[in-house]
């Protein structure tokens, strides 16, 4: 099972990374089309970031749960593990919910809407740090 668990470790991981950079990314396109700078090679690398944080969205949210049940016993876990763990889970849903809408701000921002770039800056913003909360509520838990 060892194994097992370090390949889920590895697909959690690789999806944090994937999440992270989605949103830095479109944290950043987002103000270049506020600006409205921004160009079809920019809309292009806007969808496939989304793709890519949707990949990240999946991994993370399949491997966290699997690694509950397989690594720290199940449901207890959920009581063992902390405060921080609940912390951490408050992050991830905030998180998924910020990528999810600086995505559909994105498709919008490429359709003449300027204002809606305006809002993935700042939707970006508050995202990279609910994605650092993650990650030291994450240190914090499983340290």
């Amino acid at each position: 099972m060892g194994i097992v668990n370090s390949l889920l470790l590895a697909a959690h991981l690789a999806g944090l990374a994937m999440i992270v950079g989605a949103t830095l990314v479109l944290w950043r396109a987002g103000g270049v089309l506020a600006r409205g700078e921004g160009g079809p090679g920019l809309t292009r690398l806007g969808e496939r970031v989304i793709v890519l944080g949707d990949i990240g969205l999946g991994l993370n949210w399949i491997s966290g749960p699997v690694m509950i049940f397989t690594k720290y016993g199940g449901f207890g876990a959920f009581v063992g593990l902390g405060p921080w763990f609940w912390l951490k889970l408050a992050f991830v849903v905030a998180l998924s919910g910020m990528l999810g809408t600086a995505g559909g701000n994105f498709r919008r921002a490429r359709a003449d809407q300027a204002d809606a770039g305006g809002r993935i800056e700042r939707i970006g913003g508050i995202a990279a740090l609910c994605a650092l909360g993650v990650i030291v509520s994450a240190a914090f838990t499983f340290g």
